[in-house]
């Protein structure tokens, strides 16, 4: 996402055209860039108004550094709410050990099938991403099309402000993204 090496220069002089979801995910200048979006398929992340939301936070992606899911726990423990982590990964081991230091209640899901990630989706009070790649995560669009509202810190969700006003974009700002989940939280 972020890096610009050796291989993607080369991999680009000799592309006729190279495809991405959002500009901030081919970080190399170039006039061969179409921006094409993400697809997902918004006839399965659908809205259930037959499903009850529940009073937790989600948090979805690779358990990695860059994903910054240590930023949702922190939410989680200034707000004393419980949260849903999907996905596996490197960092596992550090999260879990810093939701027993801030003695949040978390639930980490490993990875899920696309079918169970919709229902978290359907199912969560919000969705919380707070990574820092830059560029514009599936996960975002498919919380969105199941009707969850979501707070980000993600640059990259600056196109998508205007469909929204619950988006949050001071990059790695807990000041800014927790006063914003809290007051969400209380008008439901």
């Amino acid at each position: 996402h972020k890096s610009v090496n050796l291989k993607l220069r080369i991999a680009n002089l000799f592309a006729h055209v190279v495809f991405t979801a959002s500009k901030e995910s081919f970080r190399l200048r170039s006039s061969k860039v179409r921006v094409m979006g993400h697809g997902i398929d918004t006839g399965f992340f659908t809205p259930d108004t037959n499903v009850v939301r529940g009073n937790w936070l989600l948090s979805v992606g690779r358990l990695m550094r860059s994903k910054r899911h240590d930023l949702a726990i922190h939410i989680a423990a200034r707000d004393g709410a419980a949260l849903r982590i999907a996905g596996d990964g490197p960092e596992r081991g550090s999260l879990e050990a810093l939701a027993r230091e801030l003695h949040v209640a978390v639930q980490f899901l490993g990875g899920l099938t696309q079918a169970q990630l919709r229902d978290e989706y359907r199912t969560a009070a919000y969705f919380i991403h707070t990574s820092e790649t830059g560029s514009l995560d599936k996960v975002v669009l498919e919380a969105l099309s199941c009707g969850l509202p979501v707070r980000t810190n993600d640059s990259a969700l600056k196109a998508l402000e205007n469909a929204s006003p619950e988006y949050i974009r001071e990059h790695h700002s807990l000041r800014r993204l927790v006063p914003a989940i809290l007051s969400m939280m209380q008008t439901v």
